[in-house]
């Protein structure tokens, strides 16, 4: 009898140690990232650290970002006990403003949470923005010519003075010239303009340089599809 109740108790012992046997995945520091307030129009990046919890070895099946303008790169991907590897995070911003949340799937054997979710958050301030990064130059015709605009905003607390600009592209003009001061709170009017000298698409920069240090350079892409110009006196027949 003795026997048969040390055997069951050695029994439950040993399956209660295999159930107890498992990987568990911790994100360290939490399962939200936070950068906080930021401006910048560059890509944020971060370091996560990823552990193993628990006190068997844990695999990490898949790391997964909800769009494309986040990146991620794991440097391991199978932890012993106590463990730690490092998730690399890059989040594009793009013309973000304001509170963004994208979000980072990880997966794992973790018998209990098989998906952890990373949140990556940040609240983006653009003291110097564009309405829109580009210049459309609509109803281009070879020849003629045509205009598109954007407004730069200055938001940086103090005046923001254009240094120089160079315009990159065959016949591309602007009307914001050196020592254009941009006041703070206020906006300035860019126009692109351009005459088109072949059928195709048309593209050209028009690149700014400031006495902002965190925006010395603001880049304007100018773009336009031309067409032939068929005025009445010369249409083919049928189109007069």
């Amino acid at each position: 009898m003795k026997k048969i109740l040390l055997s069951s108790v050695t029994m439950y012992f040993c399956t209660a140690v295999i159930l107890l046997a498992q990987p568990k995945l911790e994100i360290v520091g939490g399962d939200t990232y936070d950068w906080g307030v930021v401006k910048t129009k560059n890509p944020l990046s971060a370091k996560v650290q990823i552990k193993n919890a628990g006190n068997k070895t844990l695999t990490i099946s898949d790391v997964q970002a909800a769009c494309g303008c986040t990146g991620t790169i794991l440097d391991n991907k199978v932890l012993q006990p106590n463990d730690v590897a490092t998730l690399s995070v890059t989040l594009n911003t793009g013309s973000n403003v304001g509170p963004i949340m994208k979000t980072v799937r990880i997966k794992s054997d973790d018998p209990v949470t098989a998906e952890k979710v990373l949140n990556l958050k940040a609240n983006i301030t653009l003291p110097i923005r564009l309405s829109v990064p580009y210049v459309v130059l609509s109803n281009l015709k070879v020849g003629h010519l045509a205009n598109g605009e954007t407004v730069l905003e200055n938001k940086s607390g103090k005046d923001l003075v254009i240094t120089s600009v160079e315009l990159v592209g065959n016949g591309l003009k602007t009307n914001i010239k050196p020592n254009t001061v941009i006041k703070d709170n206020a906006t300035f009017k860019i126009v692109g303009s351009a005459i088109a000298d072949k059928v195709g698409y048309y593209s050209g920069t028009i690149k700014l340089k400031t006495n902002d240090p965190d925006y010395s350079v603001v880049d304007i892409i100018v773009y336009g599809q031309a067409t032939e110009d068929v005025s009445p006196a010369f249409a083919p027949q049928g189109m007069k």
